[in-house]
């Protein structure tokens, strides 16, 4: 099928409920030419980061993720920690060029320190579905993430600004129209990712493909970071 992956062989999880900014496939995780390992699902006003308005990030992680690696390895909550703060760390990292050389290695080693401290983490109630599941949070540089490893199908990670963590609605995603993209068909890379995000986008007008990404600004939780190592 060319650069891509196959149909879905698990059902990602999206946000339930009413959502007023548009909702997209951000990308796939796994090697390209074989069943896709995750699903990021993005739901935003702009495509790159933001630190002014609202955003949602989704990550669906296939329970057997490590099967396609042919590995002896398991999926543990551990994993999903660690994945939930470098993501974190990435999106909240500054500009290049007000920090030192070394900064964002530090910044995403203390992260990984913090994620390998997960039992720690404050705990909340997210729904999938309506039904009840616990859920492990972390903020950090004014944003968050959290994790649980409750549903059937996938571990789910999310990254919120601008939205509060606790009682989060999610829900199976049998149809994923609303994120303009069909989970039962091959993606291609990355022409099925632009045109979901195209569509996404597109009702809110103006040039929004020349938006610049925005810089993070630095917040005192990067710094208290620092003095940790």
């Amino acid at each position: 099928m060319g650069y891509g992956w196959p149909a879905l062989t698990f059902t990602p999880y999206g946000l339930a409920g009413e959502w007023d900014a548009p909702r997209w496939l951000a990308t796939l995780d796994g090697r390209l030419g074989h069943p896709a390992t995750g699903v990021q699902l993005q739901h935003g006003w702009t495509r790159g980061r933001d630190p002014e308005r609202p955003w949602v990030r989704i990550t669906s992680l296939r329970k057997d993720r490590y099967d396609e690696l042919e590995i002896d390895r398991v999926a543990v909550p551990a994993d999903a920690a660690d994945h939930a703060m470098f993501a974190l760390t990435d999106v909240t990292m500054p500009a290049p060029l007000v920090s030192p050389d070394d900064y964002r290695d530090r910044i995403t080693e203390q992260g990984r320190r913090q994620a390998r401290r997960h039992d720690e983490w404050p705990r909340t109630t997210w729904t999938i579905d309506d039904e009840a599941v616990p859920a492990s949070v972390f903020r950090f540089a004014g944003a968050w993430a959290g994790f649980t490893t409750a549903g059937t199908a996938a571990d789910v990670i999310v990254l919120g600004f601008g939205i509060e963590p606790d009682g989060l609605a999610l829900t199976e995603l049998d149809d994923t129209s609303a994120y303009h993209f069909d989970r039962h068909r091959g993606t291609k890379f990355p022409q099925t990712l632009q045109q979901s995000q195209g569509a996404a986008l597109a009702r809110l007008g103006g040039d929004w493909n020349d938006e610049p990404d925005r810089s993070w600004p630095a917040h005192p939780d990067h710094a208290a970071a620092l003095r940790w190592l």
